[in-house]
């Protein structure tokens, strides 16, 4: 990864000025990992390998929104949602009244770094819950 870039980012995670897919926080909790891990990695690793065959290339998407979505050729506007379910790889957290990045193509989700900043809190406990709610489990068959 060339170094100005690199450069943004650790700028980016200093000024919680980034937003962060879905999917990547889906991968975070699948992979054990929460927000201070992978900050954490981009602030003080290094580069060891740099994958060259991502169509988008490395990139720092700008804060609140208004940015080209990732996966298609949208533009992800902020809207304020009733509820979101957010995975951490402590469970799930969910949040009300909360503003997210949709695309206005794919409709793929962003979360800004300070929603996965309180969605991690809470999660971990340094915030407490306003409440909490049974959810259903069950077997697929």
């Amino acid at each position: 990864m060339p170094r100005r870039i690199l450069d943004r980012i650790r700028e980016a995670i200093r000024n919680a000025a980034f937003d962060m897919t879905v999917h990547a926080v889906e991968e975070m909790a699948e992979d054990g990992l929460d927000l201070w891990d992978v900050e954490t990695s981009l602030l003080n690793g290094k580069v060891v390998k740099r994958e060259r065959d991502d169509r988008h290339g490395a990139r720092v998407m700008a804060k609140m929104f208004g940015y080209g979505c990732e996966y298609c050729d949208g533009v992800v506007r902020p809207k304020r949602v009733e509820r979101e379910a957010f995975k951490h790889k402590t469970g799930f957290v969910i949040l009300e009244d909360v503003e997210v990045g949709v695309c206005s193509k794919c409709g793929n989700r962003y979360y800004s770094a300070d929603t996965l900043k309180r969605v991690e809190s809470i999660a971990t406990g340094k915030i407490p819950p306003e409440r909490t709610e049974p959810v259903p489990v069950a077997h697929a068959r």
